[in-house]
């Protein structure tokens, strides 16, 4: 069967996907896969709110397990504008991100979890 060749980013597995969907990747150590090249999900459910934001942001987020967690708020160049570190615990998290500092535009709101990433754009908007 035809694939596209793989390709090899800096810090990530490489991946070949086959026209069918599927990959040769295996699941990263410490993960447990719940079928074959599928890794279980740690992070569900992700809502931002408001959105538009101006001084305050509220991210929420349904956990499979107690785990480390980093929310990070990135600009269209790539650049982490904001970061915090956060101990989720099993189940439904919210968290408050203070961002009234940060200039207005559209960002990246990343979760980022030893065994995955997330992303949701917000925008950062106020009337001053």
């Amino acid at each position: 069967m035809p694939c596209i060749e793989p390709i090899q980013l800096p810090g990530h597995l490489p991946i070949r996907v086959t026209p069918g969907g599927t990959s040769n990747q295996t699941a990263p150590a410490g993960t447990t896969p719940v079928a074959e090249n599928r890794p279980v999900a740690y992070v569900k459910i992700l809502n931002l709110w408001p959105n538009p934001a101006g001084a305050l942001m509220n991210i929420n987020y349904e956990s499979t397990e107690e785990a480390d967690v980093q929310l990070r708020l990135v600009n269209t160049l790539g650049q982490v504008v904001l970061m915090k570190e956060v101990s989720a615990q099993k189940g439904l998290n919210t968290h408050e991100l203070n961002v009234s500092k940060v200039r207005q535009g559209s960002y990246l709101v990343q979760i980022i979890t030893a065994q995955e990433v997330h992303t949701k754009v917000v925008v950062i908007m106020r009337n001053d």
